[in-house]
């Protein structure tokens, strides 16, 4: 199986594969079955890595033995099992304003209320909990319009997310100067944790 935001799922072609199914429902392809000429992953292996792939997307079994997805012995990982926490705590989390990276939001589709004299209450549904920022209505159609530009959508297909940089460059609420300060504020942690992802 592929993924429709993986690498082969957005260029199939480009890897010497063809999409069979299935047809597009309206929401997530999570799973395209696909040909592959080069060679085929034996049955067992597509439906271990699809059950692990579906408990994951449900914050279920994510401490489990990798080796427990699979129905019959596969190898021991080879990769320590501290290494992503390791990884984690010695990579400080800061936004490089050069790079090139993409914005890409994964969280869901927010809700905007507006309260007093103009001010938004902007809630950001997160797997285990939305997160609710209250803020000017100037920066919340600003956040807004951020999240629908970086949300990925068929027709996308990788194509077109915003980046870092230009993000940075175009902030109207104070240029760059004032984006930088946005990059340290709880606004910002916050929306990054809820799903604005830097890839």
């Amino acid at each position: 199986m592929a993924t429709a935001h993986s690498p082969i799922g957005l260029d199939p072609a480009a890897h010497g594969v063809r999409i069979t199914g299935p047809s597009f429902g309206g929401f997530a392809e999570n799973d395209l079955a696909h040909d592959d000429p080069a060679g085929q992953a034996p049955e067992w292996l597509g439906l271990g890595l699809r059950a692990a792939l579906s408990s994951y997307m449900r914050g279920a079994g994510v401490a489990a033995d990798v080796r427990h997805w699979f129905g019959r012995p596969v190898p021991r990982p080879k990769v320590p099992r501290n290494w992503v926490a390791r990884v984690l705590e010695e990579t400080p989390v800061q936004d490089d304003a050069t790079a090139e990276r993409r914005f890409v939001w994964i969280g869901g589709a927010p809700v905007s209320e507006s309260y007093g004299h103009d001010r938004r209450r902007v809630i950001l549904p997160h797997q285990t909990e939305d997160v609710e920022v209250r803020l000017s209505s100037e920066k919340a159609d600003w956040l807004l319009d951020l999240i629908r530009s970086a949300t990925p959508t068929r027709e996308r297909r990788g194509e077109g997310y915003p980046t870092l940089r230009e993000v940075r460059e175009t902030y109207r609420l104070g240029g760059p100067r004032g984006f930088d300060a946005l990059v340290r504020s709880t606004l910002w942690q916050q929306a990054r944790t809820s799903g604005l992802l830097l890839v």
